[in-house]
């Protein structure tokens, strides 16, 4: 027997001075995140939020929760990115708590977060362009939340990886820019590391 959990969520833009949320259960968890980065004297991090509209999620009969997590409500997946004494972590929150931090001694998104951080704060994802009077959307895609701190300063950013994409029949003009946005460069970077640590079966709760 296996039970389906199928996966909804919302969308969010917008500068702020303290990392929120509204009416989105990831909120209460980014907070937390703020505030033990705050007690920490961490003054420079990003965090991602992945969302995947209409996700599922399987799991077996008499599952394990300490495996599997079974949200009420919207699933979100949280990734936060910070150095602290000369070493660069990541650290994973999902709706069911967190996981350990895990020291990143390979390249690491933070540095390029580092080295980037002005580009990256003020690019931008523009939508699926297929001419100058029309756009293409396309529900249930991969979402992409960023929340960026420089200095305790709060700045927020997403995109819909849709708008990364383009085909033969209606391409997308915008394609080609859009993938080249920094902030299109450190998501792939972040989820490169990401799926790495994840096939290591890294993330430990």
């Amino acid at each position: 027997m296996r039970v389906l959990i199928v996966i909804f969520s919302l969308l969010l833009s917008c500068k702020t001075n303290k990392i929120s949320r509204e009416n989105v259960e990831s909120s209460t968890q980014i907070v937390k995140i703020q505030e033990s980065m705050l007690n920490e004297n961490i003054t420079d991090y990003f965090i991602i939020e992945h969302i995947q509209y209409g996700m599922i999620r399987i799991a077996k009969k008499k599952y394990s929760k300490a495996e599997v997590c079974l949200p009420n409500g919207t699933y979100y997946s949280l990734y936060a990115f910070w150095n602290k004494n000369e070493l660069n972590y990541i650290q994973k929150f999902d709706n069911c708590g967190e996981f350990q931090p895990i020291i990143i001694k390979n390249s690491s998104p933070y540095e390029y977060y580092q080295n980037n951080s002005r580009e990256i704060i003020k690019s931008e994802v523009k939508q699926y362009k297929t001419d100058n009077e029309s756009y293409m959307t396309l529900t249930h895609q991969p979402l992409r939340y960023f929340w960026f701190v420089k200095q305790n300063e709060i700045f927020t950013s997403n995109f819909d990886k849709f708008d990364l994409t383009t085909t033969e029949d209606e391409p997308n003009l915008n394609h080609e820019s859009n993938n080249e946005q920094p902030i299109v460069k450190l998501n792939e970077k972040s989820e490169k590391l990401i799926i790495l640590l994840n096939e290591q079966n890294k993330f430990k709760r």
